[in-house]
């Protein structure tokens, strides 16, 4: 072991201990917490820089004892303090590189060696740091921090002769965010204590858990002022974030975690960058039960606890120890006051040699600072296995190559496996400790290693579930999380703050969907549809539709049945009595047809109550359209062919023989109902029917048949209607004729029917839809059918069935006769008119006579006879 060489400093200030070597390490720890400048003393022992300082010292020693690293070269010394000052820091760094400025030679094995300076270490922290750095680089000199992590030093331009061996804290939103991750913590408070130079990683945590879609409810730095500390704490005790994360050193860590028991806020999980220390311990469970601590690797190598426990502590303070003595008014003090002041300040405090190394973390840092510098300088020196080339210590460039072998050595270190430096100057190989502070049953706490995070595995973030806890919480799910993740389809958020980094998935109210993920809101369901169960597609309701087991059809069918019975029966009696007077006189053929076009419309009534579809809207339409038409035009030949028989139709065109003959009425009911035919057809090709759903109620859907146009139903419709006004007309001319001949009124009468039903149904069934649509179609048009029926067929069965009496040809003449005395209202002043008009003696025209001969079967002269008498 070499022999330590304590020595006093001329100036009352410059207090250090060193060790010659022939290479020396510089280095300025704040072992001083204080600085009186009127007085130039320094106060307030840090104990954990006293430790750090002889983890140097016996990091040296260790090297100078091995046989292969600097072998021939004796490493030494030159430690002082810097008494975290600004002032003293520069002093004390620039007094190092003066005294090493020159050589200085000793004996040593008979020859002469000389010492130089080959780096320095420090300091603690970035403003230390700093003012190293402008006094180093001055001198070209490699300087190795142990405890600076602000980032800002990972740039070489500005800081080229900075190393360090702790990680930088660029590291930290990545550790926290896997953190929060693992656990699904998406909803946050963020605490960071910040000064000049390290409020740079609030903002890269802030921006980089932003990125990853963990809500930050409160964002706070403070300074070290109590007033701001109390502040954001009490905001933090209102905030329903249950996660908090402070990063600060542990030294304001401390003053933060005592403002949470100040103001006992509970109830909250505390993320940390800092260590867990021993007078966290004295806090409430409720406030640090369950606190995550993020830490480097501090407890030192099972050899340094060796060292320190053989080490005569008090012979390495002693040099420090003095300015306590001074502080407290001793001027002259022997080497045995040191050591009893020594004792007494460390029963004071209550701390012991494992104490005091437990709570240095950067122990390992300032080790692994030593064996770096070590092994460049090996690297340098061009070293073998048994000596190196000394002589290149004198060459200009040593400095310089001792800085840039820095970035090509590695080495078994003490904070990682492999230590190693990045182009940037910070260790490539990285660990950090994850902590939990652990309660007991007898209401202790324990400090339980749960996880690691290295950032050369995939993935970086190993937690052992089974170790952790979570303080006042039992397990993980009491912890809540009031935001959700990303919504899924069935589902919108809405934000819970005024942040939109943080939203609470609400279900889709009844009756609107949401197809997609991460949707602000959910749209209605257009009417005539439901929303699913999970609410993520709108579904067509089923149309209600009528099939023949419904009561309103079961009904219709009856009544069809009746109204077929009663066409059917009118059509056997017209067959049996086709030979009779009434039968003939209103063409039998015509009332054949007429029967036929009856049963034509009362079938029509199936389509309109039957399930809707393209087939039945097609045919139905068509099949409806011929029907109508078939017996509308039926009446019109009738009325039109009486009406030329009596008083000169207005077909005028075709002869009287072939328009009055026995087939060409039925040709020209054919040939007008083909028109309709062709209207319907053409209608439905150039704009076809189709089948629609019409939306009653939001959960009412009928179907229904429409064209795009309506042109085809308007002309279809709007034929027949023609046809019918025709008919009322010349029905309405032909009113006063005979009634057993030709039932004018009755036709008339018909002809009004089907006029008035037709612009009360078709209106009926374009403004209704669904049962009331097919009600009004079906028993509308049948109710119709049975009027014409009983209006045109009634009268003949009257007379048929009741009175055969009136069923004669002679009847029927008597008719004619009576029609042209109430024509001619005397009978001289009718003579006189038939004389006028060109009539026969017998007072009946030979037109008149020939008509009555095709219809009735009665010859001319007896005819002729029957007027005359």
């Amino acid at each position: 072991m070499l022999v330590l060489s304590l020595i006093l400093l001329t100036d009352s200030t410059e207090i250090g201990v060193s060790a010659d070597g022939q290479i020396v390490l510089g280095a300025v720890f704040p072992i001083h917490k204080q600085y009186d400048a009127k007085k130039q003393l320094c106060s307030n022992i840090n104990w954990q820089q006293i430790i750090n300082a002889q983890a140097m010292i016996f990091a040296i020693e260790t090297i100078n004892e091995d046989s292969y690293l600097l072998p021939n070269i004796t490493l030494g010394y030159d430690i002082r303090d810097g008494c975290d000052n600004d002032h003293v820091i520069v002093r004390e760094t620039l007094d190092i590189l003066f005294q090493f400025s020159k050589y200085k030679s000793c004996e040593e094995n008979g020859r002469t060696v000389s010492n130089k300076l080959a780096g320095i270490i420090g300091d603690q922290n970035a403003r230390g740091c700093l003012d190293i750095q402008g006094v180093s680089k001055v001198f070209n000199l490699a300087q190795i921090t142990y405890g600076a992590k602000e980032s800002l030093f990972s740039n070489k331009k500005r800081f080229p002769m900075i190393l360090r061996t702790i990680p930088p804290e660029d590291h930290y939103p990545t550790i926290l965010e896997s953190i929060l991750s693992y656990f699904n913590w998406k909803f946050i408070d963020l605490l960071s204590y910040v000064t000049d130079l390290s409020s740079r990683v609030h903002e890269e945590i802030q921006k980089y858990l932003q990125q990853k879609n963990i809500c930050i409810h409160l964002s706070q730095k403070v300074k070290n002022q109590q007033n701001s500390i109390s502040e954001a704490v009490s905001k933090i005790k209102t905030s329903p974030a249950k996660v908090v994360i402070i990063t600060a050193t542990n030294q304001y860590l401390t003053s933060i975690i005592q403002e949470f028991e100040k103001q006992n806020v509970t109830g909250k999980t505390i993320i940390t960058t800092g260590t867990l220390e021993s007078q966290f311990f004295k806090t409430s469970r409720d406030i640090i039960g369950g606190m995550i601590s993020i830490s480097l690797k501090h407890r030192p190598s099972s050899k340094f606890v060796e060292y320190l426990r053989k080490f005569p502590l008090c012979l390495s303070l002693r040099p420090f120890l003095s300015q306590e003595l001074e502080n407290r008014g001793f001027t002259n003090f022997t080497e045995q006051d040191l050591e009893e002041s020594c004792g007494q300040l460390l029963n004071k405090i209550g701390e012991t040699k494992k104490d005091i190394y437990r709570n240095s973390f950067s122990i390992s840092y300032v080790v692994d600072a030593v064996n770096a510098l070590a092994h460049s300088i090996h690297k340098t020196l061009n070293c073998s296995n048994s000596s190196c080339q000394y002589e290149i210590v004198n060459h200009p460039s040593f400095k310089n190559q001792v800085k840039k072998n820095l970035y090509e050595i590695s080495f078994e270190g003490a904070s990682a496996p492999i230590f190693k430096f990045d182009a940037n100057g910070n260790p490539s190989h990285i660990i950090y400790y994850i902590h939990n502070i652990k309660s007991t049953l007898q209401n202790t706490y324990d400090v339980v290693l749960v996880g690691t995070w290295r950032n050369n595995h995939f993935p970086p973030l190993h937690i052992n579930d089974t170790l952790v806890s979570f303080g006042p919480y039992s397990n993980l799910s009491q912890i809540s999380n009031p935001c959700s993740s990303t919504c899924q389809p069935g589902s919108y958020y809405q934000y819970l703050t005024n942040l939109t980094c943080c939203w609470k998935c609400i279900s889709c109210p009844l009756g609107t969907v949401n197809n997609q993920s991460q949707s602000s809101s959910c749209f209605s369901c257009p009417l005539g549809s439901l929303a699913n169960r999970q609410r993520t597609q709108c579904h067509l309701i089923e149309p209600y539709e009528l099939t023949f087991y419904s009561i309103q059809n079961v009904i219709m069918l009856i009544y069809l049945s009746l109204g077929a019975v009663c066409t059917v029966f009118t059509w056997i009696v017209i067959i049996l009595y086709r030979h009779t007077a009434v039968v003939k006189a209103s063409d039998f053929m015509l009332s054949q047809m007429f029967l036929l076009g009856i049963l034509m419309c009362m079938s029509t009534a199936v389509s309109f109550a039957a399930p809707v579809s393209m087939l039945n809207c097609s045919v139905g339409f068509i099949w409806f359209c011929t029907s109508v038409v078939f017996i509308v035009s039926i009446i019109f030949v009738k009325t039109n062919r009486v009406s030329r028989v009596f008083e000169s139709g207005f077909v005028k065109s075709f002869k009287t023989r072939v328009y009055l003959s026995y087939q060409g009425p039925a040709i020209l009911v054919v040939f007008l109902t083909v028109i309709q035919i062709a209207i319907c057809f053409i209608a439905n090709y150039f704009d076809p029917i189709q089948v629609n759903r019409l939306v009653i109620s939001e959960d009412i859907v009928y179907l229904q048949c429409r064209s795009n146009t309506r042109i085809g139903y308007a002309i279809a419709i709007g034929y027949f209607s023609v046809l019918c006004i025709c008919c009322v007309y010349w029905a309405f001319k032909t009113r006063k004729l005979p009634e057993n001949f030709c039932e004018a009124k009755y036709i008339n009468f018909t002809s009004l029917i089907i006029l008035m039903s037709l612009l009360t149904m078709v209106p009926s069934y374009f403004g209704t839809a669904g049962p009331i649509q097919a009600a009004i179609s079906s028993f509308g048009i049948i109710t119709l059918a049975l009027a014409i029926l009983l209006c045109m067929f009634s009268p003949k069965l009257y007379i048929i069935l009741l009175h055969p009496e009136q069923n004669t040809r002679e009847n029927i003449i008597v008719d004619i006769a009576n029609y042209s005395f109430n024509q001619a209202g005397t009978l001289t002043k009718s003579r006189q008119k038939l004389v006028h008009v060109g009539r026969t003696t017998s007072g009946i025209s030979p037109h008149q006579s020939e008509v009555l001969e095709m219809t009735s079967g009665i010859s001319k002269e007896r005819i002729n006879q029957i007027y005359s008498s």
